[in-house]
């Protein structure tokens, strides 16, 4: 198993309080994402194999773990089984304790990714796509902490996270488009082109990362900010950057309210 060496430098950081504030926010965050997660496996199976078929939902997940149980096993078995591992190991509570804001993030994400697909897709998605993030996950934070952040690592980390995955994704999106549109022209049929009606969760997938990381890379950059700010005392700093957020948000939502009740000839 891989031993993920967390860096953390002694420069510019938050003090207890702030870093105390970033752990108790990361119990939070763990608890919405792998909390959601288990609403939707409780609902996949109430829905599925308890309820009325006329109420059962028709994407290729659902079909998929419907008609053949041990999938929906062994996808709550692998998630499950992850989880455990993490915790099990102390792997959880090493980067809980040392990069609470990272844990944040990935959390966040994750939340972000099983309310999507529960909202456009249907819960059995939702389980699918959690247990692909979680794997990607794990990749991507061994991935950024490699190096030794110059200061604020949680912050550092955090922003690396976001970028690559965004990368990942963009990456893999261009490659599947080009390999499809390949395929199409020499009119072969590979085995290992998802069936029809597969696709839509990538495509979820892909555009909540690719739409939704720019936001939360902002949000919580501006929370790091305030949170390090506050935890040192400087207040009326905290105070007028805020003010600043909140007054750019609010002519950048008038602006397009005014743009989109407009016409242009």
């Amino acid at each position: 198993a891989h031993q993920l060496q967390l860096h953390v430098c002694s420069g510019m950081q938050s003090n207890d309080d702030g870093h105390n504030f970033w752990m108790q926010s990361s119990r939070v965050c763990f608890y919405a994402a792998y909390g959601t997660t288990g609403v939707a496996a409780v609902w996949f199976a109430f829905i599925n194999f308890l309820g009325d078929e006329l109420y059962h939902p028709l994407d290729f997940f659902s079909n998929k773990m419907r008609t053949r149980p041990y999938w929906y096993l062994l996808v709550l078995a692998a998630t499950g089984g992850l989880l455990g591992i993490d915790m099990a190991s102390g792997y959880l509570d090493e980067l809980s304790n040392t990069l609470p804001e990272l844990v944040v993030c990935t959390n966040l994400q994750g939340f972000v990714l099983v309310g999507r697909m529960m909202l456009s897709e249907s819960a059995g998605a939702a389980m699918v796509t959690m247990l692909a993030h979680m794997i990607i996950t794990k990749g991507l934070v061994v991935i950024v902490t490699v190096p030794t952040a110059p200061f604020m690592p949680g912050a550092v980390y955090s922003n690396a996270y976001f970028l690559l995955y965004m990368f990942f994704v963009f990456f893999l999106k261009v490659a599947a488009e080009r390999h499809a549109r390949y395929l199409v022209r020499i009119e072969y049929h590979s085995k290992f082109v998802l069936k029809d009606g597969a696709e839509r969760v990538p495509k979820l997938w892909a555009q909540t990362i690719l739409r939704g990381c720019p936001i939360l890379l902002v949000v919580t950059d501006i929370l790091f900010l305030a949170v390090y700010l506050i935890s040192r005392g400087e207040y009326g700093k905290t105070i007028t950057i805020l003010y600043f957020i909140i007054a750019l948000a609010m002519l950048l939502g008038c602006c397009s309210q005014y743009k989109s009740g407009t016409t242009v000839e």
